[in-house]
């Protein structure tokens, strides 16, 4: 595409020569931020170092570690009390267990 564009404008060698040069090393760059960040992931994941934002119901250690807190304890009581109104809702009323 940019090859067409510059044959078409009548571009001198040198014109051609620099934009080639300037894709090439576009190129480059986004090959080499791409190994980099492979390369940071792989060392991060097995030593389970936080490498994203930190999700809700979440804290993060000193160390980049991610911790339960408040909300997260919260938030699996209020589901784990949806699981048992949905199975009293299955069951046609509270189980002799729940009542």
């Amino acid at each position: 595409m940019i090859d067409k564009k510059i044959k078409q404008a009548n571009a001198s060698l040198n014109d051609r020569f620099f934009a080639r040069l300037r894709v090439l090393l576009g190129e480059f760059e986004r090959e080499l931020l791409g190994e980099r960040s492979s390369n940071a992931l792989l060392h991060k994941r097995p030593t389970g170092v936080v490498y994203a934002a930190t999700p809700y119901g979440w804290d993060r250690t000193d160390r980049d570690r991610l911790v339960p807190n408040q909300a997260n304890t919260m938030f699996r009581i209020l589901r784990s009390a949806d699981e048992v109104g949905r199975e009293m809702k299955i069951n046609d009323g509270p189980t002799d267990d729940t009542a």
